[in-house]
């Protein structure tokens, strides 16, 4: 799919070493730390965004305890399916 520039754009904790706009409207992003400091090399990209998603309560103090501005930390936890079966079909 391709970039279309004014929309969101959502940038995965594996490619958040930048925070380029690329002309974005908003940007979030989307990481984690299992660890009590952020790297200071992902301290400027992650200030950029206008929110960061985690998956815990930890991360969110973790990044407010590094300087990131924790109402722009959001915690979203993860997903578990808990069920057996297939999803095709079911659109």
């Amino acid at each position: 799919m391709p970039l279309v520039k004014g929309a969101p754009h959502m940038i995965q904790y594996k490619s958040f070493n930048s925070c380029d706009r690329r002309g974005f409207s908003y940007v979030v992003g989307r990481t984690m730390f299992e660890t009590n400091g952020l790297p200071p090399s992902l301290l400027d990209p992650i200030k950029e965004a206008d929110e960061i998603w985690v998956p815990t309560e930890f991360n969110r103090q973790t990044f407010a305890a590094s300087g990131i501005n924790p109402e722009n930390v959001y915690v979203l936890p993860e997903v578990i399916l808990t069920f057996e079966g297939s999803l095709e079909g079911s659109r």
